[in-house]
């Protein structure tokens, strides 16, 4: 399947590294088709299918937009090839979804979705089946459906959670930690410094199995306390990471992961 991907930009290249962290995770193999580096565009082609990549994308936490590739376009040509571009975008509609086109430029949305409204599809602005939208770089016009990546960090912000501490990492550069770790569904994470669980909630959302310890009781208290807010369990222990049996946690952690 093939995706258009717009990168995050507070990194140039952490975006693309946790990508490849992902991917490696679920054992998926993938190659670039295109990077317009100036757009933060990357179209890539990965070895899986529609509803796996539904769940695989919303791991990303540097990545704006996921969509399914339709097409790149020269832009020179992409108005004369209106009426054909229209008929490879309908074949992503069954017959009673609606559309919406969405384009920074307005008479391009507005060309585009009569051509496809033309070949008995319904336009909706406001609620569309599917939304197709057209990326526009200097050279060309890319074509993709929107994939609808789930981005609700803002409930899990620091300042949301129940227990409060100043030191409380972000959560999307928490989850991405835990992308760049590799640690997919089912693996045993580590946080030796859990604090207030930024690293923990993320990785528990992951379906991933999370274990913390904090030489402070008071942070271990109040790390139960925000994950019980979000419905999440892990396993707690008032330790000091300094002194635990190395050789015998790497083999039982699939990943250890920390801010500290």
């Amino acid at each position: 399947m093939k995706l258009i991907l717009k990168l995050s930009g507070e990194h140039p290249e952490l975006p693309k590294e946790e990508i490849k962290a992902v991917f490696e995770s679920e054992n998926l193999t993938w190659k670039t088709v295109k990077m317009l580096e100036k757009e933060r565009l990357l179209i890539i082609d990965v070895n899986t299918g529609d509803s796996r990549i539904r769940e695989i994308i919303n791991r990303f936490s540097m990545v704006k937009y996921a969509g399914k590739f339709l097409g790149i376009y020269d832009k020179n040509s992409f108005h004369d090839s209106l009426h054909e571009i229209a008929i490879e975008i309908s074949k992503e509609l069954k017959k009673n979804e609606s559309f919406a086109i969405r384009s920074k430029s307005q008479s391009l949305a507005e060309k585009l979705g009569a051509a496809i409204f033309q070949l008995g599809f319904k336009v909706d602005l406001k609620n569309p089946s599917k939304e197709i939208n057209v990326f526009i770089t200097e050279k060309y016009f890319i074509v993709g459906v929107n994939l609808h990546l789930r981005r609700d960090f803002n409930k899990r912000l620091p300042k949301v959670r129940p227990f409060f501490h100043p030191t409380a990492m972000h959560p999307k550069l928490a989850k991405l930690l835990v992308n760049l770790s590799r640690a997919k569904k089912g693996d045993r994470l580590l946080d030796p410094f859990c604090g207030t669980g930024s690293i923990l909630i993320e990785a528990a959302i992951m379906g991933i199995e999370c274990y913390g310890f904090d030489i402070s009781a008071r942070m271990i208290s109040g790390c139960k306390e925000n994950l019980k807010f979000y419905g999440i369990d892990a396993k707690l222990f008032v330790k000091d990471s300094l002194n635990i049996e190395e050789p015998r946690f790497r083999k039982f952690f699939d990943a250890i992961v920390t801010d500290a």
